[in-house]
């Protein structure tokens, strides 16, 4: 869990830093804020709860709903609504509650 922690805390701080580039430099006009819907492999709920909490702690992104087959994000630009990434965090939640690697396989695959 440690080296999942240290992982959070560096995405934050660089969130942090796009967070506020974005609003010193964007006009409002120009933001695109997005809803996406992230499809999940987990099916621990403590798997499930460090995700959901991991995205909201994140500048710049928030889980709104939670349900078990994924979550609605409200993400502050199109860029942070990264399918890749949240399918990384969750890769690394799924390690850092079970203690072992995830494994690798396309989404939909049993």
């Amino acid at each position: 869990m440690i080296p999942y922690c240290i992982m959070v805390m560096w995405d934050i701080v660089v969130a942090n830093i796009q967070v506020a580039w974005i609003v010193l430099t964007k006009p409002n006009s120009k933001m695109r804020p997005a809803w996406v819907v992230i499809p999940l492999d987990l099916t621990s709920p403590e798997a499930i709860t460090v995700l959901a909490g991991t995205i909201t702690l994140t500048p710049g992104t928030v889980t709104v709903e939670v349900e078990e087959t994924g979550f609605l994000v409200h993400a502050l630009t199109e860029e942070f609504a990264d399918q890749d990434a949240f399918r990384d965090m969750e890769r690394r939640s799924i390690e850092a509650v079970e203690g072992k690697k995830a494994l690798e396989k396309p989404r939909g695959e049993a």
